[in-house]
């Protein structure tokens, strides 16, 4: 599933408002109030077509999950300012490729308290769903939404997901639980990980003690048969042992038969090298870019019987926990493991395909790492479609456009909403993104008034007045400022050489 064309007509505060996609990754650019957000929720409203339940397919996508199909909210409609109504019908229409088919949908409410008209997105629906009855261990697309939330906003999760989670095979449409949620699942994954983890660890700690058991009742039986006669009592208990052996044979024997142990590691191999792609170098060149940043394993940590923690191990030597990780690293690796998990558990551990929106996809991050997220991103699930939003013109410096990848700035004029292609602006540096592109003009701001104003008082010997305005300059950027009191001297003393 890749979206590559929407247009949105009554819906927020679009009037009618057509957007193309890159199949690759689309970045939205723009102020805010531009729209960004809108277009998100544009979209995950229109994918939500596929959890309706039609009732000639004996099987849909929303069984074992909270999906469903997503109604816009009464303030949703378009408000005309002039007549002070709101415009009806919502009409958001859609284009996509569904494995090599095109698409083309409908998600439309004619009236403020009317539903859905099912019509619009009936025949998609059934190509989505007899391609999933007919065969029903076909790729499923992996669909996700990342808001500026996550992953600081857990959703509560009732007993019936936490049991199946709990399971030893999960249901394949699990994989959309809470897709769309401003909540995240990531409380539900770490919980399967902590399962599959430790299954592993117990098996072998429980191999291990079955063998010595019978390294020991060996050592015991061979002492008996050697030392006492065919009659003797002490014979008769080395016979014990060798059944005793035998039992412990066949256990040893049922535990290594066990299939679930190939099964959790490969789920549990999955995502973690899915976190270590993620976090290698993006070439050897650059590798001492970001060089704390990579991990060399991931492991479960249980220090208490029923207290369990991701343990994170680095290449420089830091094991930092889930809990304790610096903010920018915690989303970031949330991410990762909401997109592996999704698509593990959808499509059992081959590239997915499908569609992930993230808002503000530079929160809590490092400017270098702004400057590698999607590349990283895109490395790490090469097949899924990105849809972002971001205000630092650092994420899309090292961005390459093409028609797979493209930049996309929103603006608007009063109630006029509109859009514009950014050409390809790869390798260019941040105050050129951030005035030409990003659009925040150069001014002069009151620090550097107040500053000039130090320069040129001083220079005339008016200090009393230059050092109230210092005061003034220490108030706004703070006493510990050094950065202000070296440009002040910087300024001085280049003022004195010109004279």
């Amino acid at each position: 599933m890749k979206i590559t064309e929407t247009t949105f007509n009554n819906f927020r505060c679009f009037n009618q408002y057509e957007i193309k996609y890159g199949t690759e990754t689309t970045v939205f650019i723009g102020k805010n109030g531009t729209g960004k957000s809108s277009v998100l929720s544009g979209i995950r409203r229109g994918l939500s077509f596929m959890f309706a339940k039609p009732k000639e397919y004996a099987k849909n996508l929303s069984i074992s999950n909270n999906a469903k199909v997503r109604s816009y909210q009464k303030d949703e409609a378009n408000f005309d300012p002039i007549n002070r109504v709101y415009n009806y019908p919502i009409e958001n229409k859609f284009k996509a490729i569904f494995f090599n088919e095109e698409l083309n949908w409908s998600m439309i409410k004619k009236t403020q308290t009317g539903g859905y008209s099912t019509n619009y997105y009936k025949d998609i629906l059934h190509s989505v769903l007899s391609y999933y009855n007919e065969n029903l261990k076909a790729e499923l697309p992996i669909l996700a939404v990342i808001t500026d939330s996550f992953p600081h906003q857990m959703i509560n999760f009732g007993n019936k997901v936490k049991k199946t989670v709990d399971s030893d095979i999960l249901p394949r449409d699990l994989g959309y639980y809470g897709w769309d949620e401003r909540t995240n699942c990531i409380e539900l994954w770490l919980q399967r990980f902590y399962k599959v983890s430790n299954f592993e660890k117990d098996l072998n700690d429980e191999i291990r003690a079955v063998q010595l058991q019978i390294e020991l009742l060996n050592s015991k039986s061979l002492a008996s048969s050697i030392k006492y006669s065919d009659d003797s009592p002490r014979f008769a208990k080395a016979t014990h042992y060798h059944i005793s052996i035998e039992v412990l044979n066949k256990r040893l024997e049922y535990l290594y038969s066990d299939k679930r142990a190939n099964l959790f590691n490969h789920e549990r191999l999955f995502i973690e090298n899915k976190l270590l792609e993620f976090t290698k170098p993006l070439s050897e060149d650059l590798s001492f870019i970001n060089k704390e940043f990579e991990l060399f394993r991931v492991a479960v940590n249980r220090s208490y019987s029923k207290d369990y923690t991701i343990e994170f191990n680095f290449k420089d030597g830091r094991a930092i926990s889930f809990e304790t990780l610096p903010m920018g690293y915690k989303r970031m690796f949330s991410i990762i493991i909401d997109i592996a998990y999704r698509s593990y558990i959808l499509n059992q551990g081959i590239e997915s395909t499908g569609v992930v929106l993230i808002d503000e996809i530079e929160l809590h991050l490092h400017p270098t790492l702004q400057q590698e997220i999607l590349q990283r991103l895109k490395r790490t699930f090469p097949n899924i479609q990105f849809i972002v939003t971001t205000h630092s013109p650092l994420v899309i410096s090292n961005f390459k456009s093409d028609n797979k990848n493209r930049i996309i700035k929103l603006e608007h004029d009063g109630n006029y909403y509109y859009n514009e292609e950014v050409d390809n602006i790869y390798g260019i540096d941040y105050n050129t993104g951030l005035t030409e592109i990003m659009g925040a003009k150069y001014r002069e701001s009151e620090l550097e008034k107040l500053i000039d104003s130090i320069v040129i008082l001083t220079k005339f010997g008016k200090t009393e007045q230059a050092n109230q305005i210092k005061n003034e300059l220490i108030d706004i950027a703070g006493e510990n400022n050094k950065y202000i009191e070296v440009e002040i001297n910087k300024r001085l003393k280049q003022n004195n050489k010109a004279n």
